[in-house]
């Protein structure tokens, strides 16, 4: 994965994209937290949860406001956005999984 982040590349992406994007820096996030040093671990968590926030407002702002960029549900006209849709589920699924491992081990370590 290039780290990077270029808003002129970003304009030009369609909100499943953006939701996969998002989603992939937050599990990179939640990743570099469970191995950062416990004073930047709460930094790195915020992080995650701010990609993983983003992720769902874009989502549902596409499925209500159509209008303004196409709606995730009608990018499904081809095979290559059925295919992005399922591997932005995917992404979803695993990023929520990471999320909830990283919780309950916070809660174990109190």
């Amino acid at each position: 994965m290039e780290y990077r982040f270029k808003a002129d590349e970003w304009n030009g992406l369609n909100p499943a994209e953006r939701v996969r994007r998002c989603l992939l820096w937050a599990v990179e996030a939640q990743e570099i937290a469970d191995k950062a040093p416990p004073e930047l671990t709460a930094i790195y968590e915020d992080i995650a949860d701010q990609w993983a926030k983003l992720a769902e407002e874009i989502e549902q702002h596409s499925k209500s406001h159509p209008a303004g960029g196409t709606a995730i549900a009608e990018d499904v006209r081809d095979d290559n956005a059925q295919k992005l849709l399922r591997n932005v589920a995917r992404d979803y699924e695993d990023m929520a999984d990471t999320f909830a491992r990283a919780r309950k081990k916070r809660q174990a370590n109190g």
